[in-house]
């Protein structure tokens, strides 16, 4: 449930006149914030001899007049894309946002960032001396609107972003200009991480000979993964689309009936009078799995390969109704079994897609095991509660140094 909270500005007599605030009249508006939504109910005051109106600042402090998105809400797209390396899609599913809003917002913000950044180097430059010696730069790029190039340079040690600018690519020319203007205000870096990108892997180079490079993890997984999975998954949800079991699947979901409160308190207490609805409501419980299934783990394809993943669902899923059917004995629940086996064996008996499923299942077995080892979390940030206590020995063993000659 929605709440609604009440605002009224704190000033009790004008300010002008000295006279005292009267009712004027109240106005409910939806808010929503990054971390929820609520109704907001302004109270809106006037004063009783010049009529001037008085709005809450606290409200206009949250919520910009005529908005319905918070002001917290454009920094916190915009750390999750540019900073958590979130897309925009993923931003939108996790904040309920349409996908072009959260472009929109995080592209407006990028504008403003980089004008506060500009104006705060010296600060930053400071605040970096004083914590460590030196930096390591990352550098990243991600797509606008207009599928322009927004090009990060941030230190992996402070988590400080050190420069951000949109160019028309990834090329050569284009991020020596950027590395260039990073080297003039932050020196040279101690270490560099990048993704295998020819043009930012020369450009570093050429602007920082004398520093190591490493090539991302999460990068060079995620371009693996695409090389190794994507037309087997490509093909597989094709072939999964292609059966339109979805929508039948949710007609018979939302034609079986709710669940029950006095049965499920039966059951928490050990005992129920009533087979029948317990065994629709377990009947019910397989079928929430797949009619509200998303399939993503946080980082998107490859990490997340939401055919495979519904498939498995379905397979699964059809193993729990074929042991729960030899338990069952109300009617109507063996109905809505066979209604949902029909459908899903669409999936499930088709020699097609059980030979593709298993071969993308093997494959993707395989890059879990590489991302386990290389300790890619399944959501949040790489460094969120990662031990580190190997790192010098996983290095010893693992070096992606580039260089010219390999």
């Amino acid at each position: 449930m929605i709440s609604t909270v009440p605002f009224r500005t704190e000033l009790t007599t004008c300010p002008y006149c000295h006279r005292k605030l009267v009712f004027h009249r109240k106005r409910e508006r939806p808010v929503r914030t990054a971390s929820g939504d609520f109704t907001a109910l302004h109270i809106i005051m006037k004063c009783s001899a010049c009529n001037m109106r008085f709005r809450s600042r606290r409200l206009d402090s949250i919520i910009g007049h005529g908005c319905t998105y918070a002001n917290d809400v454009m920094p916190d797209i915009s750390i999750r894309r540019f900073i958590d390396g979130r897309s925009c899609q993923e931003i939108s599913s996790s904040l309920n946002i349409s996908e072009s809003h959260a472009r929109r917002l995080s592209n407006m913000a990028l504008g403003i960032f980089s004008d506060i950044h500009r104006e705060n180097t010296e600060r930053l430059k400071s605040s970096m001396k004083s914590s460590m010696k030196s930096y390591i730069l990352q550098i990243d790029g991600t797509t606008d609107a207009d599928f322009r190039m927004i090009v990060v340079a941030r230190d992996v040690v402070s988590g400080f972003i050190l420069m951000v600018k949109r160019c028309d690519s990834e090329s050569h020319e284009s991020i020596k200009g950027i590395l260039e203007s990073v080297k003039k205000q932050f020196g040279d870096p101690s270490g560099i991480t990048c993704d295998m990108r020819a043009g930012i892997i020369s450009a570093a180079l050429e602007t920082f000979p004398k520093t190591p490079i490493r090539i991302c993890l999460m990068h060079f997984l995620r371009d693996l993964g695409k090389d190794l999975m994507r037309d087997m998954h490509t093909n597989l949800g094709m072939m999964i689309n292609r059966m339109r079991i979805k929508d039948p699947l949710k007609r018979i979901f939302r034609d079986m009936p709710d669940y029950d409160q006095g049965t499920l308190d039966e059951i928490h207490n050990g005992h129920y009078e009533d087979r029948g609805k317990m065994e629709i409501m377990s009947v019910r419980r397989i079928m929430e799995k797949l009619v509200g299934f998303t399939g993503s783990s946080g980082y998107g394809f490859p990490f997340s390969l939401k055919h495979l993943n519904f498939y498995m669902a379905c397979k699964e899923a059809m193993n729990r109704l074929n042991l729960l059917s030899e338990k069952i004995q109300s009617e109507d629940a063996k109905r809505y079994i066979s209604s949902i086996e029909c459908v899903m064996k669409k999936i499930t008996d088709n020699p097609e897609i059980n030979a593709t499923g298993r071969k993308l299942g093997s494959v993707n077995a395989l890059f879990q095991s590489l991302r386990r080892m290389f300790r890619v979390p399944d959501k949040g940030k790489l460094s969120d509660e990662m031990d580190t206590s190997d790192d010098d020995l996983i290095h010893g063993r693992c070096d992606m140094k580039y260089s010219l000659n390999t």
